[in-house]
């Protein structure tokens, strides 16, 4: 008799370790689906609250964050448009300010990250009728650009799975 708690104790032990790693597998599983894996599961890792989420629960997780580096990108945009004086780049930053602008969803979300980045690949230096003379310029939005898109779009990814 004195061995059944200590069974009953091991048994206990072994299934919440077991536990452990369904939770861990299913923020893996999840990620996987995404076009952006590592992100996915380092964005949802960050926050100890992911071992024990469900997938609704993940998706509580990334929206925050994605409105965080949302907001945090059209600050820097300001920021730079506040900057320069330059005109091309000041339009070019104006119409980023635009596309980071409010969003109603993760897709508009992700589209507008998408769009300003895809500016600053052919920014005009000149027109004659019929013929644009495009410049690629390096962006200065570059990698908080690359950072909202993915996790919009893991975003709009997790939520599928449940709606």
């Amino acid at each position: 008799m004195k061995s059944l708690p200590l069974a009953v104790a091991f048994l206990l032990l072994v299934f919440s370790q077991f536990s452990g790693i369904v939770r861990a597998d299913l923020v893996d599983d999840v990620c996987m689906r995404t076009d952006f894996p590592a992100i996915c599961t380092s964005t949802l890792r960050s926050d100890p609250g992911s071992a024990s989420a469900d997938v609704k629960g993940l998706a509580r997780i990334v929206l925050p964050v994605v409105l965080t580096k949302t907001n945090e990108t059209f600050a820097q945009v300001q920021n730079l448009l506040g900057q320069t004086s330059e005109p091309v780049l000041k339009a070019m930053l104006s119409d980023c300010s635009n596309d980071y602008g409010v969003r109603p969803n993760m897709e508009d979300v992700a589209g507008g990250a998408e769009s300003c980045e895809e500016l600053f690949s052919c920014a005009d230096v000149g027109y004659v009728p019929g013929k644009t003379f495009c410049q690629p310029r390096p962006s200065p939005l570059t990698d908080r650009n690359h950072l909202v898109y993915a996790l919009a779009r893991i975003a709009q990814d997790i939520t599928a799975t449940f709606s």
